[in-house]
């Protein structure tokens, strides 16, 4: 008539001797998938979902003074709770029993063995709080396009690191580039919003160095952070952008276009945005 909820042995062993666990008091009503017991270890804390929906008959009092039975007999006396299943027929339908569960938690242990992944990434609060969230396929087509509609650089700071610092590795590496710019013999700047940020090309005697500041400019480009990677990237047609209003020249567009067909010799690889809830 209860179900036992508890660790399994991988994941006490991962955690350690040294996690504290933090139990509901009996009489709680949980739905499955609920956190029915969280376990807090120096490597991270660990939720413990209900697997079915019921009430909690009693909780392991033993772990409070001895943390450690966690560890050494999780799926014995280092049990969490016992529950009293509300609706059993319908949830156990919905868990993996027997060798059919074994085998999928055995390669969801391999995966991490193999180096592709940490198998307890779903049951870590530090992951599972910085994800969306969502409840329907809708939800998640939602939080997509968020994702995708929002700004490449959170700060001036990123823009610096990702794309300024991007730029400067490429123009380290090949002198025969910096010579090629050099000839534009121009300090120019581009002055970006979304977000604010400032991208300065020193393009005189020779050298080319792109920085997040630097010298008065004497050619200022305006456009978004986004539409400064486009270019830098080869994926923004700049007369087009001008045309439209995208890209603003304060000397005028035919200085734009004179500055750009130097500059675009300057390209960089595209990198793909990491989600937030991955960051």
């Amino acid at each position: 008539g209860a179900v036992v909820v508890g660790a399994t042995e991988a994941l006490a062993a991962r955690v350690g001797g040294e996690a504290s666990v933090a139990l509901p008091v009996p009489g709680t009503r949980l739905e499955a998938g609920d956190r029915a017991a969280t376990i807090s270890a120096p490597d991270g804390t660990f939720a413990v979902w209900a697997p079915v929906g019921g009430t909690v008959l009693a909780v392991n009092e033993r772990l409070s003074g001895d943390p450690g039975l966690l560890a050494r007999a999780p799926e014995g006396a280092g049990w969490l709770l016992r529950l009293a299943p509300r609706d059993w027929d319908a949830d156990a339908a919905e868990v993996a029993w027997g060798p059919a569960a074994e085998r999928v938690y055995a390669a969801c242990l391999a995966r991490e063995d193999g180096g592709r992944g940490d198998a307890f990434a779903d049951v870590r609060l530090e992951r599972v709080l910085a994800l969306p969230a969502v409840r329907s396929a809708a939800d998640v087509a939602a939080a997509l396009r968020a994702e995708r509609g929002a700004s490449r650089f959170s700060d001036a700071g990123e823009v610096a690191v990702e794309l300024g610092g991007r730029l400067r590795d490429t123009l380290a590496v090949d002198p025969g580039l910096r010579a090629r710019l050099g000839r534009l013999g121009l300090v120019v700047c581009f002055a970006l919003v979304e977000p604010d940020a400032q991208l300065v090309l020193d393009l005189r005697g020779g050298a080319a160095v792109a920085s997040g500041g630097g010298p008065d400019a004497d050619l200022t480009l305006r456009c978004g952070a986004e539409d400064a990677y486009r270019w830098f990237t080869g994926a923004l047609d700049a007369s087009a952008a001008l045309r439209c209003g995208d890209l603003r020249c304060d000397e005028g567009p035919a200085a734009a276009l004179r500055a750009l067909a130097l500059l675009k010799h300057l390209r960089i690889a595209p990198w793909r945005r990491t989600p937030s809830w991955l960051r």
